[in-house]
């Protein structure tokens, strides 16, 4: 409702009120409604919206040690802010300028990828329902459902592929492989039917990407030069590692921060180009999100026509009722009542979000440079959101449930976004997200810390104690499998029970540690202890030496796999580039353990017929027996047994 519109309400109103209540009153309400309006019209003022993300961009990059930054918006057609801050090289001062800084845009790459499919799709050489082994050559996605992998299930990223990270980034570009090659190796395993649920996945972009190639017989770096880059004016955007002579001299550094500090860091190269390897200016992205907010247009000169365009933010898979849902591409990152499409992207050091507010015209890009940035590109938005576009619904109206119904969806989700079948799948349980039960509500506890209150809606959604924002919950038996949140369309958390439950996992290592520790320290500290004292007569016998020496080098074993390992995965990130020594020597371990578990299972069959041998020594002795084959299946479980990378 326009100004106008409002006016006429309370002109309507005034008759109702005693004429000594009405004046005040409606001046009141004026200056709300002025002040509403202002607040929605203040994008366009470009002093005003200045003055803001001045205010948002150096707070966040105080509070997180951000080196530099870069902010574009649009509206109707024209650019309404344009602003670098802080430094794209720190140690020569040089400032971050909006024009000719490159930042790494990172998954926002994917929205060309989409673009050129789409593209494919119009001209009539793809079918986006075709199952896309049709269009590929050097590798074939397996058959493992009855369903074929299309481009329709890749767009909304509900292939069913898993995670997969590892040469996701490589540190050198002589380290790039043919893209046919590269997912003849690295394509993931397919482990739910298409379009059950979205789960994101890089490498399914870069199946597509592999799809674009294929059929217009051009490198993708070449393709959406010719038909995007150039044609959209965009002469500072690449897709090219490294990037060519004329742009990389104004490509920004990466930065990390410690020990007060900032750091210099290495340029992140991405083997699927089209899935994050892009590199642009904010005057770049400024001219990409004009064109997407005219229909692909750029002059006279149209990508796509509008039908298909339109197409693109048509939902694909909605998980559950008030979920945001999955498009052709683009992220439905829709925030207060308010339509908002668009694409983030993260590399190790660059953190940028492209947000697309097609109801009003409004574009905005936020990118900064910095490890420090992960997360802060989407609290910008969700800021410009509340600020320009604030959430004026009442609260949805909440029920009572009983406690009986709750319990059936308190437990432990973790992201489907996660690796089944290769050495990372134990990095899920760094992602666990608690539901529990609180006094009629859901306590929802996040892996960073947050905990947050959710009031029912009906008996699957759940509003935020606190806002509008929904979550809700899927069944396959009788308790919750899955839940779904309203913001997160390409993520579907599933419950953790029996064989995955975390608590299971945990309480087993426990008791392995526990088992190792008293082997490998108890064994000898009793063994010095009694030597201290007269020896006596026992009437039982101990257990012969040459077992407890076989079970304390299988301590040793266990002991040294899980350090290597520990150490290992404790390098973070770094395991994405390459397998650290420790890894290597960790998972040997576990094999060398093999021999020793053999002789002590052979062992106790003589031990097991010792009359003299307490019936506790036996049993215990089998228990680490046990513990330690325990062990074996847990490391298993975890793809820790074997180099499954």
């Amino acid at each position: 409702m326009d100004l106008r519109g409002r006016f006429k309400i309370i002109v309507h109103l005034k008759p109702i009120l005693p004429m000594r209540k009405t004046v005040p009153y409606f001046c009141l309400v004026l200056f709300v409604l002025f002040n509403l309006q202002h607040a929605r019209s203040g994008v366009t003022d470009s002093l005003e919206l200045q003055s803001f993300m001045d205010g948002v961009m150096s707070t966040y990059m105080d509070e997180n040690n951000i080196a530099g930054a870069v902010v574009s918006v649009v509206h109707n057609g024209e650019v309404i802010i344009e602003k670098g801050y802080g430094y794209a090289d720190i140690e020569r001062s040089i400032p971050v300028d909006p024009k000719s800084t490159l930042f790494r845009i990172a998954s926002i790459s994917k929205l060309f990828t989409w673009l050129s499919v789409m593209k494919l799709a119009e001209d009539g050489l793809v079918d986006l329902d075709e199952d896309v082994n049709n269009y590929i050559e050097e590798f074939q996605i397996p058959p493992n459902f009855a369903e074929p992998v299309t481009l329709r299930s890749l767009m909304s990223h509900s292939a069913g592929f898993e995670e997969r990270l590892y040469r996701l980034f490589v540190r050198d570009p002589s380290q790039f492989q043919p893209l046919g090659k590269l997912l003849s190796e690295q394509l993931p395993e397919r482990v739910r039917p298409p379009l059950k649920h979205a789960s994101y996945s890089n490498h399914g972009t870069g199946v597509a990407q592999y799809v674009v190639e294929q059929v217009t017989g051009m490198p993708f770096e070449d393709y959406a030069e010719k038909r995007i880059l150039n044609p959209f004016g965009m002469n500072n955007t690449t897709f090219r590692q490294p990037l060519p002579e004329n742009l990389a001299a104004g490509l920004s550094n990466g930065y990390t921060f410690s020990n007060g500090s900032f750091r210099e860091m290495y340029f992140e190269y991405i083997p699927m180009k089209g899935v994050g390897g892009a590199s642009a200016t904010a005057s770049d992205m400024a001219l990409f999100m004009n064109a997407l907010l005219n229909g692909t247009c750029m002059g006279e000169y149209c990508l796509i026509d509008s039908a298909t365009y339109a197409k693109m933010k048509e939902p694909v898979l909605i998980h559950s009722r008030g979920m945001n849902p999955t498009l052709h591409g683009f992220s439905d990152m829709s925030l207060n009542n308010t339509e908002i499409i668009g694409h983030g992207g993260a590399t190790f050091w660059f953190h940028s979000i492209l947000a697309i507010f097609p109801e009003h015209d409004i574009g905005l890009f936020v990118s900064f440079n910095s490890s420090g940035g992960s997360g802060i590109s989407r609290k910008v938005l969700e800021r410009f959101a509340g600020r320009y576009f604030p959430d004026d619904r009442p609260l949805t109206g909440t029920m009572t449930l009983a406690e009986e119904r709750l319990e059936l969806l308190a437990g432990n989700y973790v992201s489907n976004r996660r690796t089944h079948s290769d050495f990372m799948k134990i990095r899920a349980l760094e992602n666990i997200t608690i539901i529990s039960v609180d006094d009629g509500r859901l306590r929802m506890e996040e892996p960073g810390g947050n905990i947050s209150l959710w009031l029912p809606v009906d008996e699957i959604t759940f509003r935020n104690e606190e806002s509008n924002e929904l979550i809700a919950f899927g069944f396959e038996e009788d308790r919750a499998d899955y839940m779904f949140r309203q913001r997160s369309p390409f993520i579907v958390y599933e419950r953790l029970s029996g064989l995955n439950s975390v608590g299971l996992h945990r309480a087993l290592f426990f008791i392995i540690v526990i088992t190792i520790i008293y082997i490998l320290a108890g064994w000898p500290a009793l063994f010095f202890a009694r030597r201290r004292y007269r020896p006596v007569k026992r009437k039982q016998e101990k257990l012969p030496v040459d077992a407890k020496l076989g079970a304390w080098l299988c301590s040793a074993c266990f002991a040294a796999a899980y350090i290597l390992l520990n150490t290992a995965f404790g390098s973070g990130r770094e395991m994405i580039l390459e397998i650290p020594s420790a890894m290597k020597a960790g998972l040997i371990f576990p094999f060398l353990s093999m021999p020793f578990l053999v002789f002590m299972i052979w062992r106790y069959m003589d031990i097991w017929k010792m009359r003299r041998l307490g019936f506790r020594n036996k049993l215990f002795y089998l228990v680490v027996i046990i513990v330690f084959g325990v062990a074996l299946i847990q490391l298993h479980y975890w793809n820790l047994l074997g180099w499954k990378y």
